[in-house]
């Protein structure tokens, strides 16, 4: 849960508190750092993104006038706590579901025996924001009104209703695999397609899908970009809900390739020829002679997409463009 974690201290007895955490296994690497204003400053300039977090042991004030400089927004600020110099109370001050602030606090207070406090609304009325389910399990969004709304509505009581095809066993809410239209309150859709929404509808992307590519040898960003995003459309598969890139281990200096995974944050994956072919037997996947030809195996996007996805099932068959041939796959179990 911890990448990073920075301990500012301003008296002895807070380094006293601050060395405790060197001993206790936090899951991350751990750093103390004690010095002026203006070098803690310094210090939360460098780090502030959201593979740190950050404890201030001391009075809370200090630490709010130290971070005010660097606050941007919930989406994007770091966690941030700051626990008394004794251990007795551990207070999430900022980014306490985005940025893992609440979970923090809890961890480090019962770590020391000490007490977490937590404010955020949903919290407090004992249930799980929808930021946080979209932290933990991965999944993205294209408005952040949605957080808004749906954790207004959890926090007021509302009956919030979730959709979706499959969810991890520990996810906190009930669900139910087809829409009630008759439900007029707030539905939270779980899926990777392309949705018309209608009003109090939000929707929230996992990333299920995976884009199998059989590409040439230096085929151009621009004719690999298109295809893949005119193959999405017909599937009806939001860019959201993409997990990543698959194709043979060919391709795996492919440049053009490369590049797109990079430019929208995609996973790569890549099977040899014998992963391949034991997909193609098991589905019974028509085979190019010409490909395998090329390559030693006769199908290479449907069944790099479906050995990515876990075995899923394949959404959208081959589709060939120029030197790009592409198809889907869905994974059910995404979260694995």
């Amino acid at each position: 849960m911890i990448k990073n974690l920075i301990i500012f201290y301003f008296t002895a007895a807070g380094e006293t508190l601050a060395r405790r955490f060197l001993t206790l296994k936090l899951g991350g690497n751990v750093t103390l750092f004690s010095g002026k204003s203006a070098e803690i400053k310094n210090c939360l300039k460098k780090n502030w993104n959201n593979d740190t977090a950050f404890l201030f042991i001391g009075a809370l004030g200090i630490a709010v006038r130290l971070i005010a400089p660097f606050i941007k927004d919930k989406f994007s600020d770091p966690a941030v706590v700051v626990a008394d110099e004794t251990g007795k109370y551990f207070i999430s001050v900022l980014s306490g579901h985005f940025g893992g602030a609440n979970e923090i606090c809890q961890l480090l207070a019962q770590k020391l025996g000490g007490e977490a406090v937590i404010t955020t609304a949903t919290d407090v009325q004992g249930k799980v924001g929808l930021d946080v389910l979209a932290r933990k399990y991965v999944l993205r969004y294209a408005d952040r009104e949605v957080f808004k709304r749906v954790n207004a509505a959890l926090a007021r009581g509302e009956e919030v209703k979730f959709f979706a095809r499959s969810l991890p066993s520990d996810f906190p809410y009930p669900y139910l695999a087809e829409i009630e239209e008759e439900f007029s309150g707030i539905k939270v859709l779980i899926s990777p397609y392309l949705i018309a929404l209608k009003p109090n509808e939000y929707q929230l992307y996992p990333p299920a899908v995976w884009v199998g590519i059989g590409c040439r040898r230096g085929v151009e960003f621009t004719l690999l970009e298109k295809a893949v995003l005119e193959a999405l459309q017909e599937g009806g598969v939001s860019l959201k809900g993409v997990a990543g890139i698959a194709s043979i281990d060919l391709k795996k200096d492919e440049t053009a390739l490369l590049e797109l995974a990079a430019k929208y944050g995609l996973k790569t994956k890549f099977f040899t020829r014998e992963e391949l072919l034991e997909v193609i037997n098991k589905k019974n996947l028509q085979q190019s002679s010409k490909v395998l030809t090329k390559v030693g195996v006769g199908n290479v996007c449907e069944a790099a997409a479906i050995k990515a996805a876990g075995m899923g099932n394949l959404i959208l068959p081959k589709k060939i463009f120029p030197k790009v041939s592409v198809a889907l796959a869905e994974a059910l179990r995404w979260w694995e």
